[in-house]
């Protein structure tokens, strides 16, 4: 556990590989105050939580230590470069998987942007991250500024993936809308109701609710809360990029890309989908399918072995196990028909030199390969099913599988992808028997500027205990003549009532006060009923107060909510946390 309570300090050690001891985290306040080391020495990975605080960033390791990581991964990729993976080696299919995807990211990037832009040298540091097409809250935001700020200070090229295979989750954005002492969330719409597809299939068309969106949760932010969004300037670009770009991750990507350039961020940036479809790619899901019977035990093994270490019963957290029917065995990959509104999981079965493909409702197709050949043919074949509207794609362990072994040299996680990828790396040293490349991890916390109230549990837990010393115990707080007297009375008879029982006790069973015993406890209801009567202006007013710290601790939840969507912060506020990262 992060231990936010630790010395200020300007620089500390963090991760060097995902087995070794390591300082737990940075914890960085933005515009000049000072980072802030937490927590001692824990074993790698240790459970992360987002800062409390807004305007707080955490990383582990240091962002100060990244180049020092990437510069370990690298040599982590040297000395595991000849290992073969259907015909070609690490090196030559991360040299061709570099230069296949910075080629298609900079061609990309300059359509989602609408200028040219610098070309990437596929030699120099590539630092990777990657998320879903929607609006992210600013912790997940803060990635894309930290990997432009590594690429500049490395001289090399920050990498956007675009996750465009996950399935669109819904076609609404959460709005906090007032009144402040009652907030509520408002699910605002950005696109018509659509079945629940991949985000590459989303298309945005010409619909109307698109072209309203931003005006419309501009109108309700400034109507409630009295500030301008960060939507009401950079939706234009969505409506923009509709000139370029039929779907409806693209225009979105294009508005985030472009508010990032005038904060000062140039990464690359690429779908997934388009990752997908270039030979480099094909080249990996290849070799996955050769040896799917050996992956698949290996990923159930490691699987297994986390679900008891972590004691999680489910049988889909954090990922299912890879299935065995008869011949046939899943591949951790998604396959769809384009049109189609359902992903179902890749099997495949070995049949002589060929590799049959097949879903659960049926055939997919055939690879020409076999455990031992290369890969070229399959490459062929696969893009030849492309062509017939099949869609091969990642899964989550999948995606950072290939991205963090055939294409960056330092990728930067969440706090989620860090959880996941524990499974990632015991993966790697298992299935291909080298030890996999470190990652950075890092979120912030950013809360928009809805003003909220000045409370907390502690002070509900305070007025709770002081109501009930009002209802039980009032004599200990109550002043007066009267108040005093009934005091005095009752220490009397609580007196009494001791010494009676250490008698019973003396005496043993037979010994027997009754009727004493039952007046003096008559007397005593009756002493604390005068004496909570004597304290009901107190209780009511306790009363009071513990139902508005209720009420504002409730709205606190709306108000203190960090999974707000960054472009309904202020500009103002996300500056900062943008060109403090930027600057590398």
């Amino acid at each position: 556990m992060i231990d936010e309570s630790a010395s200020t300090a300007r620089n500390g050690s963090g991760v060097v590989d995902g087995g070794r001891p390591v300082t737990a985290a940075l914890l960085a306040r933005l515009d000049g105050l000072p980072q802030m080391s937490a927590g001692a020495s824990l074993p790698f990975p240790a459970p992360l939580r987002a800062p409390v605080e807004s305007g707080v960033v955490l990383a582990r390791p240091l962002l100060s230590e990244a180049e020092a990581l990437l510069a370990a991964n690298r040599e982590r990729f040297a000395a595991a470069q000849e290992v073969d993976l259907q015909g070609r080696t690490w090196r030559r299919l991360r040299e061709w998987t570099r230069r296949e995807v910075l080629t298609q990211a900079h061609a990309y990037t300059q359509e989602l942007i609408g200028q040219p832009c610098p070309p990437p040298d596929p030699a120099a540091p590539c630092i990777v991250s990657g998320h879903q097409p929607a609006p992210t809250h600013p912790g997940v935001w803060a990635k894309h500024f930290a990997i432009a700020g590594l690429a500049r200070r490395m001289a090399g090229s920050g990498l956007n993936l675009i996750v465009d295979n996950d399935l669109l989750p819904g076609t609404t954005l959460l709005v906090p809308r007032g009144p402040r002492e009652t907030p509520h969330l408002e699910a605002v719409p950005f696109l018509e109701p659509t079945p629940r597809l991949p985000w590459e299939e989303a298309l945005v068309g010409d619909s109307p609710t698109f072209a309203s969106f931003g005006r419309r949760v501009s109108e309700s932010i400034s109507s409630d809360w009295g500030y301008r969004p960060l939507i009401d300037t950079c939706w234009p670009d969505a409506l923009h990029a509709r000139a370029t770009f039929q779907r409806v991750g693209d225009c979105l990507s294009a508005m985030r890309r472009r508010q990032e350039s005038r904060f000062g961020a140039e990464n690359l940036e690429l779908p997934l989908s388009r990752v997908e479809e270039l030979p480099p790619f094909r080249w990996f899901a290849a070799h996955l399918m050769a040896h799917a019977e050996r992956f698949r035990a290996v990923h159930n093994e490691v699987l297994g072995d986390y679900r008891r270490r972590h004691r999680i019963r489910s049988r889909s957290h954090p990922v299912p196990e890879l299935r065995a029917e008869g011949e046939w065995t899943e591949v951790p990959l998604w396959v769809w028909r384009q049109g189609e509104t359902q992903r179902a999981p890749l099997l495949v079965r070995p049949e002589g030199r060929r590799l049959l493909l097949a879903r659960e409702a049926g055939p997919v197709g055939v690879l020409r390969l076999h455990r031992e050949g290369e890969a070229c043919c399959a490459v062929e074949d696969l893009a030849a099913l492309s062509t017939q509207g099949w869609r091969i794609r990642t899964r989550a362990l999948t995606t950072t599988l290939f991205a963090r072994l055939c294409l960056a040299d330092l990728f930067v996680h969440g706090i989620g992808g860090a959880v996941y990828d524990e499974l990632t790396d015991r993966i790697v040293r298992q299935f291909w028997g080298m030890e996999p490349p470190a990652f950075l991890t890092l979120t912030a916390t950013w809360h928009l500027p809805l003003s909220p109230f000045p409370v907390t549990s502690d002070d509900l837990d305070r007025l709770r205990r002081r109501l009930r010393e009002l209802l039980f115990n009032a004599d200990r707080v109550l002043t007066g003549e009267e108040a005093a007297v009934l005091a005095q009375e009752k220490h009397r008879l609580i007196a009494e009532a001791n010494e009676a029982r250490a008698r019973r006790h003396a005496a043993g069973p037979r010994w027997s006060e009754g009727a004493a015993d039952r007046r003096r406890h008559q007397r005593l209801r009756e002493i604390g009923h005068r004496l909570a009567s004597l304290a009901a202006p107190q209780i009511e007013q306790t009363r009071a107060a513990l139902e508005q710290v209720q009420r504002q601790l409730d709205a606190n939840r709306i108000l203190r909510s960090r999974e707000f969507a960054w472009c309904l912060f202020p500009e103002s506020a996300l500056e900062a946390l943008a060109r403090r990262l930027t600057r590398g």
